[in-house]
C-alpha cells in the first residue's frame, strides 16, 4: 500500500479513529446537555439517532444530525426526561429502603426485596426503551410511554439485555467518571445492536433516516 492509500480518509484506520472521535464528542455533548436535567430526554433521543445513523453506519454530518434530532425532540422528550428521572429518583430511594429492611429484618423482608427488584424490570424498561422509540417515531408523551410499557413486555429478552448494558455501564461510569467521556456514546451504540433489530419490526420498511408514526 502507497502513502496514497495510507492517507486516503476511506482507509480502515482513519475510519475506526473517525468513529472513535465521534464517539468521544457525542458522550461530551450529551453529557453537557444532561447537566441542565431538563434536557436529559431530548439528549438521549438525539444521543441514540445519531450513533444509528452516523456512528454505526458512518454517516456524514454527526453533529449536525444530533442537534436536529435535540431539537426535533424537545416538545416531548423534556417531560419524558423529566418523568424517567423522577421515577429513577424514587424507584431507587425505594430500592435502599427494601435493601436496609432485607438486610435488618430477613426473612419476609427479604422476600419483598426479591418482589422489588423484580417488579424494577417493568419501569427500568420502559426508561430504556423511550427515547431510542422517539428518536426514530413521532408520537405524543402518553402514546410514547404507553407504547415503550408494550415494548418492554413484548421483548423481555431485548429489554433485560437493555437494562443489563445500561446498569453496567452507570456502575462504572460511576465508579470512575472520567470514563464518561466515551460511555454515553458506547452505551448507545451497543444498545442499538438489540433495539434496531426490535425497532425495525414496527417501522413500514427498513430505513436508515427519517421518522414515522407508531
Amino acid at each position: 500500500m502507497g502513502l496514497r492509500g495510507i492517507f486516503d480518509p476511506e482507509n480502515g484506520f482513519f475510519r475506526t479513529l473517525s468513529r472513535m472521535v465521534d464517539v468521544v464528542g457525542l458522550s461530551l455533548l450529551w453529557v453537557a446537555l444532561s447537566l441542565p436535567l431538563v434536557t436529559f430526554g431530548p439528549a438521549c433521543a438525539a444521543l441514540y439517532h445519531t450513533v444509528t445513523h452516523c456512528v454505526a453506519c458512518q454517516g456524514d454530518s454527526t453533529y449536525l444530525t444530533f442537534f436536529r434530532s435535540f431539537r426535533a425532540n424537545l416538545r416531548v422528550g423534556i417531560p419524558a426526561g423529566l418523568l424517567v428521572l423522577a421515577a429513577g429518583a424514587l424507584l431507587l430511594q425505594g430500592y435502599q429502603i427494601m435493601v436496609l429492611a432485607a438486610n435488618s429484618v430477613g426473612g419476609g423482608a427479604l422476600a419483598m426485596y426479591g418482589c422489588y427488584c423484580a417488579a424494577l424490570i417493568v419501569p427500568a424498561g420502559v426508561s430504556c426503551w423511550a427515547f431510542p422509540l422517539l428518536s426514530r417515531f413521532q408520537m405524543g408523551l402518553g402514546h410514547l410511554l404507553v407504547t415503550s410499557f408494550q415494548v418492554t413486555l413484548r421483548h423481555l429478552p431485548q429489554t433485560l439485555l437493555l437494562i443489563l448494558l445500561l446498569f453496567v455501564t452507570v456502575w462504572t461510569t460511576a465508579g470512575f467518571f472520567p470514563l464518561a467521556v466515551f460511555t454515553p456514546a458506547l452505551n448507545a451504540l451497543l444498545a442499538s445492536l438489540p433495539a434496531e433489530r426490535v425497532i425495525r419490526r414496527y417501522l413500514p420498511e427498513e430505513e436508515n433516516g427519517g421518522e414515522e408514526e407508531l
